[in-house]
């Protein structure tokens, strides 16, 4: 009776987009949470960023890892965990795959796959405005589904994409990936959970997040701009 006011008994549901199961913080956080409450379950549920936030307001999630942007979290707690960079999709074949780095300007002609922007405005937004600034609007041929099916799309020459680079961790066959030269688009992930009257699990999830958000952040910060994790 004891364990459970401490967040070590019960069951905690965790929400992620397809894009973050690529994420090793994500993974090797979950791991961790395992690990410190062998007492806990853990039900996962991959679904869309749209979607999770959803399920929040039917009390479906306790906590996600997912791309929400500014303002369309209502009434949950969100602190950003990562800024990672994100890089060029390519079919092995293509011309620009033996670039060491693509300028964006370079994908002006080219047909995009991307995410669909109902599923995930975030990630959506911020690749069209990185190719704004660079002069042009992506013409989007095919939008997919699942972050996973973009890469396999790519796969099959049907177009290019930009994706997170967690992403580069789904190595199909037929698929390049190259960083961005210049100026390089950021994919943001943020923790979202419950407000102040979560249950003491959805806290204890919580302060292990952040704790190894600083941990390995502290750890990168040579190479980082920014340092996203706040409380």
């Amino acid at each position: 009776m004891r364990a459970a006011p401490r967040g070590e008994l019960g069951t905690i549901r965790i929400g992620f987009t397809s894009s973050a199961a690529f994420n090793s913080f994500v993974t090797r956080t979950i791991r961790d949470y395992r690990a410190a409450f062998p007492r806990v379950g853990i039900r996962l549920l991959e679904d869309t960023t749209a979607n999770l936030l959803a399920r929040f307001q039917d009390r479906q999630i306790d906590a996600a890892f997912l791309r929400p942007t500014r303002g369309e979290a209502q009434g949950l707690k969100v602190v950003l965990l990562r800024a990672e960079p994100m890089l060029v999709a390519l079919p092995s074949d293509h011309e620009l795959a033996g670039m060491a780095a693509v300028p964006l300007r370079q994908l002006s002609k080219e047909t995009f796959i991307l995410y669909p922007r109902r599923n995930g405005s975030a990630l959506y937004d911020a690749i069209m405005e990185a190719c704004r600034k660079e002069g042009f609007t992506p013409r989007v041929g095919q939008e997919a589904p699942q972050m996973a099916s973009t890469v396999t799309l790519v796969a099959a020459g049907i177009g290019i994409s930009i994706v997170p680079a967690s992403m580069a961790h789904l190595q199909a066959p037929g698929v390049t990936y190259r960083p961005v030269k210049g100026k390089v688009p950021r994919a943001e992930m943020s923790l979202a959970y419950q407000d102040e009257a979560s249950p003491a699990l959805t806290h204890a999830f919580r302060d292990l997040v952040l704790a190894r958000g600083h941990e390995r952040i502290g750890g990168e910060a040579a190479a980082s701009t920014r340092q996203p994790v706040s409380s």
